[in-house]
């Protein structure tokens, strides 16, 4: 993986790196330009190519460690999420919904259950641990186009 390894930090050519929340190592030294850019990022970049714009670097064995290029996978930010979301749960929250779940935890006082207990999503009730997650920032929402968040919003959330 790099040239020094510890838990919490690694030396590799693109400059020293540290973890980030997420488990991903991001560059911290000002090495070639690559000061906190994602490690994973600059390997497919330096033995691949550029990454299109709304592309991201899956790792394919899901582990944010495994830095080697055969583990490394372009795909679109659209695929990569409904990938993640998929093996984890039958429905994708979008923000503007984990939004109003905000609002109603932090503003009016709504327990997770009673949100739980509220809203529908693709007509399956949500698990309050799951929107505790979500309103806590411990599972991201995906966006979806601005223009179309209403259409989406009427055909898969139904107040109970």
């Amino acid at each position: 993986m790099g040239l020094y390894e510890s838990k919490k930090q690694l030396k590799t050519k693109y400059g020293n790196c540290i973890k980030n929340k997420q488990g991903y190592w991001v560059v911290t030294s000002n090495e070639k330009g690559n000061q906190n850019k994602l490690l994973h990022r600059l390997i497919y970049e330096n033995i691949k190519g550029s990454i299109p714009e709304g592309y991201v670097i899956h790792h394919k064995d899901g582990d944010r460690e495994n830095n080697s290029i055969d583990n490394l996978e372009l795909m679109t930010n659209h695929d990569h999420l409904k990938y993640h979301h998929s093996r984890k749960r039958k429905y994708l929250i979008p923000t503007v919904l984990v939004n109003i779940w905000k609002f109603l935890h932090f503003n009016e006082g709504w327990s997770y259950q009673k949100l739980s207990d509220n809203f529908l999503v693709d007509g399956e009730r949500v698990g309050s641990e799951q929107i505790a997650n979500y309103v806590n920032g411990r599972i991201y929402p995906f966006d979806i186009d601005s223009d179309k968040h209403k259409d989406y919003m009427l055909n898969c959330l139904s107040r109970s």
